[in-house]
């Protein structure tokens, strides 16, 4: 097959999975599937953006910045301008997930299974999770750090840091992970054994190769292109060091921009590390410190649920070139070490991105994709190894590796939920509920004020002034840094009775929620008394309440706590149950 042929086949698979996860994302949008809070959260912050009115957060009722310093949403500000609406960062999130397809192509292009490597690569368990649940702006991350990691495999250091540091804008974590590429230029530094285990690769056939080409080999624990004279490029200080200052700089930089807009006066996500400090230096002295304690919280079987869930998508080759580990320490520390620590939950969310530049580099520097010595496919000592010991024939040892990805795609991904709603539609109640909000919303005006719930909200998100109707019956922001209001221009509210009392149930089970929770019912009602709210339509279980309207008083349903909580929020259409 020609490049031309080959770039275009390339062009199509990331079109066709745009074009999949949007349409499963529009789906998820109509039937109301979208209640995890932050879609809705980034359209209204984009929304305000392109208004001209900062990074103001109405649902959350602070500024963005205080939760994350993302600016990369800086570059959606045009298109949002044109269509501001939620389903857009659906279409853009799907896009540039599926522009990792390009260099993780450009990684395997010496493999003559490129094509259907990189096919695989787009089905992948991890990247369809995070695809489907919500928005975020870690989308951006895998693209960025794996073409950062492509130039710094080629050693061409100026488009390398380009990338790194467009990478930096996305959240400020990544600048940890920036951090650990300037660690691996280290460890091919002072890797004094590097040149024994290295194996030279050949040339492309019929192509002659040089002098200087011959010096250069494979190191099959890092997979990075090395030489055995002391004139490598990969050694220059400068490989080493300003990866390392430019991820220091920019996460003191982004953590203290963060302090500053939050409520809570520090990074708010120091709350996740509480049982080991309040500060950074605390953290890391009492995790350092306390090795037993650590140890034990890192070896639950919560934790180990996580990595297997992380590792098995990629069926544990990343551990045949263990040094790209490094990039993926920073977020397993950020992970494990959280009080409720890593959980399967997390792997069907977006918190598997962070770990998708080390997953896919130790992959594909594995000496199963390197053409070593030995002139086969497999190539290196693992893999003779166990060619030696399952002697397969290439062609079958390929099936057997794609039949295994397929089985662990389907039971890890969102491809079940998928193909049953392709198959059945939407359920009774989905249907009903999602045309009784729209006829509700068709009789609100545009520049109403609107209050709402989880399943209802992603759709008024884009409007100035939303905000989220369980945070003000729970009275707290996140975290409870500070109060959260019913604001006084609040005009409608749009509430779906199953959304309250699922939320109000769940109020009941997180701890920083437990000393508001039960209260929060009492103190809905009374906001909603004193604002003058009253019925103005109601269907199938959703409600809409206007302010000074001539209707009956609120139901009573909708403020009393359900039996049982009902979580639709992994993947796109998987329902995922958990007693009270």
């Amino acid at each position: 097959m020609t490049i031309t042929l080959r770039r275009l086949a390339l062009a199509g698979m990331i079109a066709l999975f745009t074009l999949a996860v949007s349409a499963v994302g529009f789906f998820k949008y109509r039937y109301l599937l979208y209640n995890g809070l932050d879609l809705a959260i980034y359209t209204n912050v984009l929304a305000n953006l392109a208004a001209g009115n900062g990074w103001w957060s109405d649902i959350q009722q602070h500024s963005y910045l205080g939760d994350h310093v993302e600016p990369v949403l800086l570059l959606l500000i045009p298109i949002f301008r044109v269509w501001s609406d939620a389903r857009l960062l659906v279409i853009v999130q799907a896009l540039v997930l599926g522009l990792t397809a390009v260099p993780v192509y450009a990684l395997l292009r010496r493999s003559r299974w490129s094509l259907l490597l990189t096919a695989l690569w787009l089905g992948n368990p991890l990247f369809w999770n995070a695809a489907l649940f919500e928005f975020h702006a870690l989308a951006f991350a895998p693209v960025l750090l794996l073409s950062a990691g492509y130039f710094f495999l080629q050693r061409r250091f100026l488009p390398f840091i380009l990338f790194l540091i467009l990478a930096l804008f996305v959240r400020e974590d990544i600048a940890l992970i920036a951090m650990m590429f300037g660690v691996v230029a280290i460890v091919l530094r002072f890797s004094s054994f590097s040149s024994r285990l290295c194996h030279c690769e050949p040339s492309p056939r019929g192509v002659a190769i040089s002098a200087n080409a011959r010096d250069r080999c494979v190191t099959p624990m890092t997979g990075i292109a090395a030489s055995r004279t002391p004139r490598n490029d990969s050694k220059k200080w400068y490989w080493m060091l300003l990866p390392l200052l430019l991820g220091i700089a920019w996460f003191s930089i982004a953590t203290r921009i963060a302090a500053v807009h939050s409520p809570a006066g520090a990074y708010p996500f120091l709350v996740y590390y509480g049982w080991l400090g309040e500060s950074f230096g605390e953290v890391i002295v009492n995790t350092i410190g306390h090795p037993v304690l650590v140890a034990q919280h890192l070896l639950r079987l919560s934790n180990l649920d996580f990595v297997l869930g992380l590792l098995l998508p990629f069926l544990f080759l990343p551990f045949l070139a263990p040094a790209w580990f490094l990039l993926a320490l920073p977020p397993a520390a950020q992970v494990l070490l959280t009080a409720s620590g890593g959980s399967n939950l997390m792997v069907q969310m977006h918190y598997g991105l962070l770990f998708v530049p080390a997953l896919v580099l130790a992959t594909l520097r594995s000496p199963l994709f390197q053409r070593g010595d030995t002139g086969g496919w497999y190539g290196g000592r693992v893999a003779t190894f166990f060619g030696h010991w399952f002697p397969l024939p290439h062609r079958a040892a390929m099936m057997l590796g794609v039949s295994a990805y397929i089985a662990v795609a389907f039971l890890l991904g969102p491809f079940p939920g998928i193909a049953r709603a392709a198959v059945f539609g939407a359920t009774d109640t989905q249907r009903v509920q999602a045309q009784a909000t729209d006829v509700l919303l068709a009789a609100v005006p545009d520049n109403a004020v609107i209050s709402a719930s989880a399943s209802v909200i992603t759709r008024v998100a884009a409007r100035r002034g939303t905000t989220y109707l369980p945070n003000a019956a729970l009275g707290q922001q996140q975290y409870a840094f500070a109060p959260y209001v019913l604001p006084s221009q609040t005009t409608h509210v749009l509430a779906v009775i199953a959304d309250m009392a699922e939320e109000y149930t769940a109020l009941l089970h997180v701890s920083w929620t437990k000393p508001y929770a039960a209260d929060a019912p009492a103190r809905l009602a009374r906001l909603l008394e004193d604002g003058g709210f009253r019925v103005a339509a109601e269907r199938d279980g959703v409600f809409l309440l206007a302010r000074g309207a001539d209707g009956p008083a609120p139901p009573l349903e909708l403020f009393t706590p359900a039996e049982r909580i009902t979580h639709r929020i992994i993947g796109p259409l998987r329902e995922v149950e958990a007693a009270p």
